[in-house]
C-alpha cells in the first residue's frame, strides 16, 4: 500500500501509477523485499493516537528537504516540478481579534409607586333626592293615623262599644226594658229561621229491579217501578205460602171473588207447592180490555209438585209462564185485577 504524493489517494502495493490521478508511484514508495516491518507492541503512542517507531529509529525525512526530483510522487518526466506545497500560496494573515465590549447587565424597571386610587373611577355622586326623607316621614305618620283610627272606630261610630259580628246572632232575652217614662218595654228576641233551599227534581230514572222483579229497560220510569212493587209483593207472598198476603195484592173486585170461600180455597190450594222466580216485567201500557188502567206483561218460572202443574200437564214440575195482567188503581194504589191472557211451556 502506498500513498500518492499528488492527490493523496491510497493505492495497492503493486500499482505502478496512482489509480486516481495517474501519477507514477515514487521510488521511495517501493517496499524492500523481505518480511514486512512490524511495530513492537510496546511502542509508545504519539499525540495523534498513531503508533511511532521504536526508540533509536531515525526520524522520517522532512519532505521540505527532498530535492525537486526526489519528492514523493516525482517520477520520470516530473523531476523538474516543485512539490505541491511549494507552489501553494501562503495563507492570508488572520485578522487580529476584536476586543469584546463588556457585557452590561440589564437594569430592572423602576418600581411603580403604590397608588391608593381605585382601578376604575367611581360613578359620579348624583346626590340623594331631597324629597325621599319627607316622603318616608309622611308615610309613617299616615300609617300610624290609620292604625289609631281603626282601633278607636267603635268609639267614634254611633252605638260604639258593640262588638262587630260576622253574621246573624241570637240575642239572649234580658227581660223587659224600662223606658224613660217608666213603662216596661219587652225586648224582642232575634231568632235564626232556616231557609229551605229549592231543589229541582230531575227526570225519574228506571231501576234495574224492584225486589225480586226485574224491569225491562224500555219501560216508563214514571209508572213501571210502582207496578213492579205490587208484583214483588204478590210473588213474595206466593213463595211464602201466604195466601192472605197474596190476595192483598189483588183487586177485591178482580177475577178472584175474595168473598167466596170456595174461590179463596181453590186459590190457596193452587199456590200451596209453588215457588216462583226469574220474574221480569216485560211490557207496560194502557189496558185495551177496559178492566184496568194498565196492562202488564210478566214472565216467570214456576216450580211445583207433580199433580199441581198446568191443565193438561198436571204432572209437570217446572213451567215457564208468559202472562198478561190487568192493573187497576183503587184508592190510588196499584192492584192486580187478574190475568187476561196466559201462555206456558215446560222448562
Amino acid at each position: 500500500m502506498w500513498q500518492c504524493g499528488v492527490c493523496g489517494s491510497s493505492n495497492t502495493g503493486d500499482a505502478a501509477a496512482c489509480a486516481s490521478c495517474g501519477a507514477a508511484r515514487p521510488q521511495s514508495a517501493a517496499l524492500p523485499a523481505g518480511p514486512p516491518v512490524s511495530w513492537p507492541a510496546s511502542a509508545p503512542a504519539d499525540a495523534f493516537g498513531s503508533w511511532s517507531p521504536a526508540a533509536g529509529a531515525p526520524p522520517p525525512a522532512d519532505p521540505a528537504h527532498f530535492p525537486a526530483d526526489n519528492w514523493p510522487g516525482a517520477g520520470p518526466g516530473l523531476g523538474d516540478q516543485p512539490p505541491p506545497w511549494a507552489t501553494q500560496p501562503p495563507a492570508p494573515p488572520q485578522p487580529a481579534p476584536q476586543p469584546t465590549p463588556p457585557q452590561v447587565p440589564p437594569q430592572a424597571p423602576p418600581p411603580v409607586p403604590w397608588s391608593t386610587e381605585p382601578a376604575y373611577p367611581a360613578p359620579p355622586n348624583r346626590g340623594r333626592p331631597v324629597w325621599i326623607f319627607p316622603a318616608i316621614v309622611a308615610l309613617v305618620l299616615l300609617l300610624a293615623g290609620g292604625t289609631v283610627a281603626f282601633v278607636l272606630r267603635d268609639k267614634w261610630l254611633p252605638g260604639g262599644g258593640a262588638n262587630p259580628t260576622t253574621g246573624p246572632t241570637t240575642a239572649r232575652p234580658t227581660g223587659p226594658t224600662a223606658d224613660p217614662t217608666g213603662t216596661a218595654t219587652p225586648t224582642a228576641t232575634a231568632t235564626n229561621t232556616p231557609t229551605a233551599t229549592p231543589t229541582t227534581a230531575g227526570p225519574p230514572t228506571l231501576p234495574a229491579s224492584v225486589g225480586s222483579v226485574k224491569l225491562d229497560p224500555s219501560l216508563d220510569p214514571a209508572k213501571a217501578p210502582a207496578v213492579a212493587a205490587v208484583f214483588d209483593k204478590y210473588f213474595t207472598a206466593v213463595n211464602a205460602r201466604n195466601a192472605t198476603a197474596a190476595l192483598a195484592a189483588l183487586d177485591p173486585n178482580g177475577s178472584i171473588n175474595q168473598g167466596d170461600a170456595n174461590a179463596v180455597k181453590r186459590f190457596t190450594d193452587g199456590i200451596s207447592t209453588s215457588t216462583d222466580d226469574d220474574i221480569l216485567l216485560l211490557a207496560l201500557g194502557p189496558d185495551p180490555t177496559g178492566k184496568g188502567q194498565l196492562q202488564a206483561r210478566v214472565t216467570f218460572r214456576s216450580q211445583q209438585q207433580p199433580g199441581k202443574g198446568p191443565k193438561g200437564r198436571e204432572s209437570e214440575t217446572c213451567t215457564r209462564w208468559d202472562v198478561t195482567y190487568s192493573i187497576t188503581q183503587p184508592g190510588g194504589e196499584y192492584r192486580i185485577w187478574g190475568s187476561t191472557n196466559a201462555g206456558n211451556r215446560p222448562c
